[in-house]
């Protein structure tokens, strides 16, 4: 018996069908693995997420340069005023260390918290999502606040520099008038006299400056002319003068600088208390 040939059956051809909806049917499946597939080969290849873009996203880039030049500009107006307002040393170190506190307290609230419109709110929106806007005056509220605080800063500038102040005089001269009396006892003359001549011998000490002699400047005590006529007349660019009260133990001195032309660039009140050392 013949054996015959054993056909083969015909292959059928396969076809792969994707799915719809991407892999494992889950809608924009596929899209989100390719993005994290990217996202991989990104930080293996080194790249790094863009912070920056994310900070300046969430105002942290601006609140950052607002409180920096804001911070400056207030420590330069303490570092001119604290001392004439007789704060303590003390006052400016804390300020100091309240501006360092305060500048991550600042940029971790711009990080977590928007200001819109209808108030402040947790920012839980997602990057490259949308951020509230705020309108009117409050938007720019940082940039207002930089601007006062440098008009005081310039204007504080300005009074301390010699701008449309006059030359001072080449060679400086000064004359120390007796100080007037005003306790009411004849007896407390002495004490007036004495603290004029204090203030003289300690003004010869300053170099560069020509100070009158006591007997020249004494000579007008008890008469009433004009400090410009004594200054002519002594050839002095400065008068001193000044007053004592005394009332027991309460002491109170006034003292007064004068130009040639009249006018007082500089006045003191002091008030203290005398003791006797025996």
């Amino acid at each position: 018996m013949r054996r015959g040939r054993t056909r083969p059956s015909p292959r059928l051809p396969i076809v792969c069908v994707a799915r719809q909806g991407g892999v494992d049917g889950a809608p924009g499946a596929k899209d989100e693995a390719v993005d994290r597939s990217r996202r991989y080969q990104g930080l293996r290849n080194g790249d790094s997420p863009d912070l920056l873009a994310r900070l300046r996203e969430r105002g942290v880039v601006r609140v950052a340069l607002s409180h920096a030049v804001i911070a400056w500009l207030l420590l330069q107006i303490a570092d001119v005023v604290l001392e004439p307002l007789g704060a303590p040393a003390w006052a400016m170190t804390a300020l100091i260390v309240a501006v360092a506190l305060g500048f991550p307290v600042a940029l971790l609230l711009a990080w977590f918290y928007e200001i819109g419109d209808d108030g402040v709110h947790r920012d839980t929106a997602p990057a490259g999502a949308a951020r509230p806007t705020v309108h009117g005056m409050r938007r720019y509220a940082d940039v207002v606040v930089i601007g006062a605080l440098l008009v005081t800063v310039g204007v504080l500038l300005v009074r301390q520099s010699d701008l449309g102040k006059p030359d001072p005089p080449a060679n400086p001269a000064i004359a120390v008038l007796p100080f007037e009396n005003l306790s009411g006892d004849p007896e407390q003359e002495y004490f007036s006299d004495g603290l004029a001549e204090e203030m003289l011998n300690r003004l010869g000490r300053v170099p560069g400056l020509k100070v009158i002699a006591r007997s020249s400047s004494f000579g007008f005590k008890g008469q009433d002319a004009d400090v410009r006529s004594i200054a002519e007349k002594l050839g002095v660019t400065t008068v001193l003068e000044g007053s004592v009260r005394r009332d027991g133990k309460r002491l109170r001195l006034s003292a007064r600088l004068i130009d040639g032309v009249g006018e007082g660039p500089w006045g003191a009140h002091m008030t203290g208390a005398v003791n006797y050392c025996h």
